[in-house]
């Protein structure tokens, strides 16, 4: 009986019985201009991390090579 109730008040699926809101075209566009926003501010940040990831390694690979040259010269030197 009160699921019956409920089911009248609010539509099979809980919403407005069925019925849609129009929405204003300034109002879509807006909302798409925040969901390109976010996605471009997450591909900023997505891509300035992988810069400074890849800087990372390439100075880890130099550090190494640079260490490996030395201790191959060191010996020669001495």
């Amino acid at each position: 009986m009160v699921s019956e109730d409920k089911a009248k008040v609010h539509g099979s699926w809980g919403l407005n019985d069925g019925r849609t809101t129009p929405l204003s075209s300034e109002k879509v566009k807006d909302a798409a201009k925040a969901g390109l926003s976010a996605a471009a501010m997450k591909a900023k940040l997505f891509a300035d991390h992988e810069e400074r990831e890849i800087q990372r390694l390439c100075a880890n690979i130099v550090n190494h090579q640079v260490s490996l040259l030395f201790s191959d010269f060191i010996p020669i030197l001495n």
